[in-house]
């Protein structure tokens, strides 16, 4: 399979961001409405949060960064023991960023994994905005991620 400098990065960011208890991180929090307004402020990014409350996932909190040279919300989560990073940023103009691509819930997702780490990609067209996400473990598990992140999110900012 070819790699390209996406999962490389990916991978990189994941293992520098999740490892320490939040010294990484510009915000913490566990409100997906308060890292919405958080990322609008900050980086310009309509955000859409995923909640995971539900299937026993929490937000840990997130922080600046950049994703392919673009700026990025990174957002970091705990599911079940787990750390699982998520960056957002917007879609660029390549829209082939190697792995394997299989359609779920009518969006391309991509899946490849480096060293021990998981990852995951897609692109929400109709926000124009890339999301990639990573993990170490199980893949099915960052896929089972990744799919609930396109089903959820966070409803526009509140007044």
């Amino acid at each position: 399979m070819d790699l390209t400098p996406l999962a490389a990065e990916l991978a990189a960011k994941h293992l520098l961001y999740s490892s320490g208890r939040g010294a990484a991180l510009e915000i913490t929090t566990s409100e997906p409405a308060e890292m919405t307004r958080w990322g609008e402020r900050r980086l310009g990014l309509s955000l859409r949060v995923p909640r995971l409350e539900e299937v026993g996932g929490q937000l840990v909190g997130g922080r600046v960064s950049s994703l392919a040279d673009a700026p990025a919300a990174y957002l970091l989560y705990d599911w079940g023991g787990h750390r699982i990073s998520l960056f957002v940023t917007r879609s660029g103009p390549d829209g082939r960023r190697g792995g394997s691509e299989s359609p779920a819930d009518g969006v391309e997702l991509s899946t490849a994994a480096l060293r021990g780490v998981a990852l995951a990609w897609w692109e929400e067209e109709d926000e124009g905005q890339l999301y990639a996400a990573a993990s170490t473990g199980d893949p099915s598990r960052l896929r089972q991620f990744a799919l609930l992140c396109m089903r959820s999110g966070q409803p526009a900012i509140p007044d």
